[in-house]
């Protein structure tokens, strides 16, 4: 079938070996946790998944020392890696921000830290924004966010933040002297005790009458973080009915948001071991035959449709497929596909009457299959 195989690496073999038992080391850790880190950010899976490649890539680069852990130092550099360029790697903010991504406070960030941090900034709710933000304007890290700590913190982020304006509402803070000016008036309007320091609750409403409080978000909005970034779904094509019901489903979402389009048909190997009792090997071969042209044609047929709507679609075709399940998901991480999307007839749709052939796997043992193994959402059109 299809292959993406790199040629072997020419040079010391020891550390292509140690590379490579890294990188098994980082695939295993990925798949046992994947559902984890998805259940706890906003990110796809497919999106997790790229980011933790990238994570690794400066984790392994990491003095921290610690294997899977950034230190500061490398902080900066993870963030490079996701396209997250307003910050530079001397920025005070920069330097806050590491403080608040390292949650247990020993000195390096994991890709945990990491992806649950960035997933508030990039995607959180208000609520999950106001706690993150409380940690960060509580500078001196007592529970509190004094007048002191704000004005720090929003010093920081001027100094940082030429490409993002510091701009929400009626609020506009270009100078200290205007920092100065708006966290006077905001500790008369919020803070309710008049303690000069604001509480938890007291720093949600703050942030209610004053959102460009939450403004220093916006430096960690990238082509890889930001929620309304195009998606690339992979289509499943075979010749049946739910899979044209999937397609047109896809094209819809793809028109609307700017999405990329894969369509992938599995060829599947033949297997005389399959030619049922008395059927002539010559029927057996031309029926396979048959059916390889059938995925082929429709293929086309959804490329042409495609190509009348002005819609870019790559084919991907696999040959000589044993195990469909295994062949798709090969495919889905090879692209780094976002959504995975397969027609679904039901358990009896494969027709495996007697005197035919039987190429096609059930497509409900494949889809189970799928949704267990592969990186990324999976969308099941009946």
């Amino acid at each position: 079938g299809a292959s993406l195989l790199s040629s072997p690496p020419m040079g010391n073999n020891s550390s292509a070996a140690s590379s490579s038992a890294s990188s098994s080391a980082a695939d295993a850790h990925l798949r046992s946790h994947m559902s984890e880190y998805q259940d706890q950010t906003h990110f796809t899976l497919a999106e997790v998944k790229h980011m933790y490649g990238q994570f690794q890539q400066v984790a392994m680069r990491s003095g921290s020392g610690q294997a899977g852990r950034i230190s500061r130092a490398d902080f900066f550099a993870a963030l490079t890696e996701l396209k997250i360029t307003s910050l530079g790697p001397r920025d005070a903010l920069l330097q806050r921000l590491f403080d608040v991504f390292d949650h247990d406070a020993d000195g390096t960030v994991d890709f945990r830290e990491f992806l649950t941090s960035l997933s508030i900034c990039a995607r959180g709710s208000l609520r999950e924004r106001v706690l993150f933000s409380f940690s960060l304007y509580d500078v001196d890290e007592n529970g509190y966010v004094s007048k002191e700590d704000m004005c720090e913190s929003l010093l920081a982020m001027i100094s940082t933040m030429e490409k993002v304006s510091l701009t929400a509402g009626v609020d506009t803070l270009n100078s200290e002297d205007e920092i100065r000016g708006f966290v006077d008036a905001l500790f008369s309007e919020c803070d309710v005790d008049a303690d000069g320091r604001l509480s938890l609750e007291e720093f949600a409403r703050a942030v209610e009458a004053h959102p460009v409080l939450l403004q220093y978000t916006k430096v960690l909005m990238s082509a890889d973080t930001a929620d309304d970034r195009p998606h690339r779904y992979l289509v499943c094509v075979d010749a049946t009915p739910a899979s044209e019901r999937a397609f047109r489903q896809v094209l819809r979402d793809v028109l609307k948001a700017g999405h990329e389009l894969f369509v992938v048909t599995c060829i599947p190997a033949i297997d005389m071991d399959e030619r049922p009792p008395f059927q002539k090997k010559e029927l057996f071969v031309a029926e396979y035959e048959a059916l390889c042209e059938r995925k082929r044609v429709t293929v086309a047929s959804y490329l042409e449709y495609c190509q009348q709507m002005g819609i870019a679609a790559t084919p991907i075709e696999e040959t000589e497929v044993k195990d469909v399940a295994a062949a798709i998901c090969a495919v889905a991480s090879r692209i780094d596909a976002d959504v995975l999307v397969i027609g679904f007839e039901g358990e009896d749709h494969a027709e495996r009457k007697s005197g035919s052939a039987s190429h096609e796997a059930s497509i409900g043992s494949v889809a189970k299959s799928l949704v267990a193994n592969v990186h990324c959402s999976v969308l099941i059109v009946k």
